[in-house]
């Protein structure tokens, strides 16, 4: 899992949703990336309750 991750992490051409869907098949990840993005300090205006759902900022770098 962490092996895959980091590839795509290195892959210039991965995307978002791959990313996302990777992520999502580890239950505990996923619980540990949602509670980060809903942290004061990444919070947006709306609290994340998919690892799926984009948020503006990590849209505006999508290829």
């Amino acid at each position: 899992m962490a092996l895959r991750i980091i590839e795509l992490a290195q892959d210039p051409m991965a995307d978002l949703n791959t990313t996302a869907r990777v992520i999502g098949t580890d239950p505990a990840l996923s619980a540990r990336m949602l509670r980060v993005a809903n942290s004061p300090l990444y919070a947006g205006r709306r609290r994340v309750e998919n690892p799926g759902k984009r948020s503006p900022c990590s849209a505006s770098t999508q290829r």
